[in-house]
């Protein structure tokens, strides 16, 4: 396992040094003081994993890549390797190193493509391991493999073809990892999961967007050996109000490949975007999962954005009016505050995101909102509130990022749904009544990193990371603080386990 780590981050480290003046300096955080000036042109629809398709963000699409000849082609090699010190139950050394090799290439602005694979391999800190289930799924990979003295290591591969006749147009299938909203976290769709299979469109008219999105999901509750297909559509219509405000509505629906009485495959119902689905599900008499949802941002003075999501899964208005706490009451919210450059080289974030118990889940993990047993929208998944604050502080080759966030989740307690994991049924909640926010095992949790980076010419960076995480219930408390030294490309986007 070390050898093969070594050998794939010396050809890495090789393509770094051949590559390194190509590098854009692709978004690593959401603080990056290179979004500062373009903080109004950030699309709220559909972000990419990386690197943005340019039918979607004309920013990239029509200006970037205006620049270049007609057709160009460039590989783009990412890479990390820090070392690890662990205390845990006591302290433990490690390694973990992953690296990505991209290709790239674009034609006359109409055409883009990217294509590429990734790994990640070595030692994972405790309370990620502890995180991942039976069926050994790691947030934002897929299934892992596990080596000696609890090394892992795993594999994805990604792949984007994009044409866009004109600015108004564009078309795109892939499998990666997309994600709706401006904020850390997404209540719709985030990059928490794995990568997987979709298509999306986009159409421009004036000051209005229209999106869609049609996605082909997995199921593995039944385990690795009866991997089961699921599908999603969303779609949604931005509508820019002036340039300071946005405002979207969103659609979602999801639904199993197999119900009860036939083969539905693909449902070719969702194919349109102009519909309404809901009237579509109950006009076929299916039980499809359908969410809605709202997003918007305001921009003050150029330097500070507020923006908000409102998710509603399932909603009674006699229930609410009664206070009973139904279990059906199914809604999560997000608001928060970007600052960019108060002061010079100083950004940061302030969000808040929480999510009422049984939201996402349906009758069945097929019609749950995710993919290969992670939440598509929130790591946390249903039954939690969050506050994420994050500061960062840019001088000259030097970086320095601090984040702390607080989570109140709760978590089943024996086999008594409480509404927290979003792939078990809701068929049998807890309770009929009396649900509320953080019930079950209530979970206390505190999460702490600071990072400071150099620069180190015009490839990489340099970086010393201090972290610790504070998980407490009533019975106990588990605490993990972690030491990292290491060396990234300055395109690398690391999968964070912030939570």
């Amino acid at each position: 396992m070390k050898k093969e780590l070594l050998i794939l981050l010396f050809f890495q480290f090789i393509l770094v040094c051949l590559w390194g003046q190509k590098f854009d300096a692709r978004e690593i955080n959401i603080l990056d003081t290179s979004q500062a000036a373009s903080l109004k042109k950030v699309d709220t629809l559909c972000h990419i994993q990386s690197p943005k398709a340019f039918g979607v963000d004309e920013q990239r699409g029509f200006t970037q890549l205006g620049k270049h000849p007609s057709l160009y082609f460039r590989v783009v090699p990412d890479a990390c390797v820090a070392g690890q010190v662990f205390k845990e139950h006591g302290l433990r050394a490690g390694t973990l190193g992953t690296a990505q090799l991209m290709l790239e290439g674009a034609y006359k602005n109409h055409w883009y493509a990217q294509g590429g694979a990734s790994y990640i391999g070595g030692q994972l800190p405790e309370y990620v391991q502890r995180g991942m289930d039976t069926l050994n799924v790691l947030p934002g990979w897929g299934r892992v493999i596990f080596g000696k003295q609890g090394q892992v290591r795993a594999y994805n591969w990604m792949a984007n073809l994009a044409y866009s006749p004109n600015r108004h147009f564009s078309l795109e299938v892939g499998h990666n990892k997309l994600m709706i909203g401006e904020g850390y976290r997404s209540l719709i769709i985030s990059r928490n999961a794995a990568p997987y299979y979709f298509a999306r469109s986009t159409i421009k008219a004036g000051d209005f967007r229209l999106y869609s999105i049609w996605s082909q999901l997995q199921d593995v509750q039944n385990g690795w050996e009866g991997v089961r297909k699921k599908y999603i559509a969303v779609h949604g219509l931005n509508w820019e109000i002036t340039p300071k405000f946005q405002l979207a509505l969103h659609e979602m629906v999801i639904w199993q490949r197999n119900d009860s009485t036939s083969v539905r495959n693909f449902d070719v119902h969702y194919l349109n975007p102009l519909l309404f689905w809901r009237p579509v599900e109950y006009a076929q008499g299916s039980a499809d999962n359908v969410l809605l949802a709202m997003s918007g941002s305001y921009i003050h003075r150029q330097k500070v954005k507020f923006y908000f999501q409102f998710l509603l899964d399932e909603w009674l208005l006699s229930a609410v009016r009664a206070r009973n706490g139904w279990w059906g009451l199914k809604y999560g919210g997000q608001f928060g505050i970007r600052w960019m450059n108060i002061l010079p080289g100083l950004s940061g974030l302030s969000e808040v995101n929480a999510v009422r118990p049984f939201t996402y889940s349906h009758a069945s993990s097929l019609q749950a909102w995710g993919h290969l047993n992670q939440p598509l929208a929130h790591p946390t998944g249903a039954n939690f509130a969050e506050w994420v604050n994050m500061w960062q502080y840019t001088k000259g080759s030097w970086k320095m990022h601090y984040q702390i966030h607080y989570n109140i989740m709760g978590r089943n307690m024996g086999d008594k749904n409480y509404g927290g994991d979003i792939f078990m049924s809701y068929m049998n909640p807890v309770s009929q009544f009396g649900n509320d926010l953080y019930q079950g095992e209530k979970h206390f949790l505190m999460f702490q990193q600071f990072t400071l980076s150099r620069t180190v010419g015009n490839w990489g960076e340099m970086f010393t990371q201090l972290g610790w995480r504070n998980d407490k219930i009533a019975q106990r408390t588990w605490s993990d603080q972690w030491i990292m030294l290491g060396l990234r490309t300055k395109g690398f986007q690391w999968q964070p386990w912030d939570y």
